[in-house]
């Protein structure tokens, strides 16, 4: 059997920043019955891969929390506080693998909080990919870049825990591309990728929504 079959493997969402590019606090951007940060953690909750789900929230923790409503009672879900959030993305990355280590697991599946079309589907089929193989890493190419998802075995945490300021994992991803899957996902439909950074992006996921819906 592949060396990842019986891995244990958790989820950690990246949802600490407080949306400068936005313009506010998009976490709690309201879509249909709930916000923008709650797709993304039901999305991550309906994964059965998942034991676990961790949620490392900063900015307006508070508010966040409440906005959730009572998907944050759920059980498979651990929401770390990361005081550290304005350093960067890099803190909020520490403060998953720092959970995901105290758990002992095997390897972390790295979801944006702002990436809210990254769906349990793409969840599923990924990690059933990279369960089946013997690589480190995993991730998606989107449109000819390295995209999200990222899978992370625990190989690779320490060099994760190093990465400083506002970036995220890409760069060991490119480091270390002989240990890497690759599963590319353009004929699945690039808005897999879209990442709301501004008014504009919001507006484009939510006429995404309305046009799924009529379907």
């Amino acid at each position: 059997m592949p060396g990842n079959s019986d891995d244990r493997i958790c989820a950690v969402i990246l949802a600490g920043g407080e949306g400068s590019r936005f313009g506010r606090l998009k976490q709690i951007e309201p879509v249909g019955e709930t916000c923008l940060l709650g797709i993304v953690v039901s999305s991550a909750l309906h994964c059965a891969e998942f034991e676990n789900v961790v949620l490392v929230l900063g900015a307006g923790a508070d508010m966040v929390k409440g906005a959730l409503g009572g998907i944050i009672d759920d059980n498979r879900l651990e929401v770390i506080i990361n005081d550290n959030y304005t350093n960067g993305m890099s803190t909020s990355i520490r403060a998953g693998l720092e959970a995901a280590q105290r758990n002992e697991y095997d390897a972390v599946v790295f979801l944006l909080g702002d990436m809210p079309m990254i769906d349990a589907g793409l969840l599923d089929a990924m990690i059933a990919r990279y369960r089946s193989s013997d690589r480190s890493l995993c991730y998606v190419r989107a449109n000819g870049r390295t995209g999200h998802p990222i899978i992370v075995r625990k190989d690779h945490f320490d060099a994760f825990m190093n990465i400083e300021g506002d970036i995220g994992g890409r760069e060991i991803v490119r480091e270390n591309i002989e240990s890497a899957l690759e599963i590319d996902i353009d004929d699945e439909g690039i808005d897999h990728q879209l990442d709301i950074n501004n008014a504009e992006d919001m507006k484009a996921y939510l006429s995404l929504c309305r046009g799924r819906n009529a379907t």
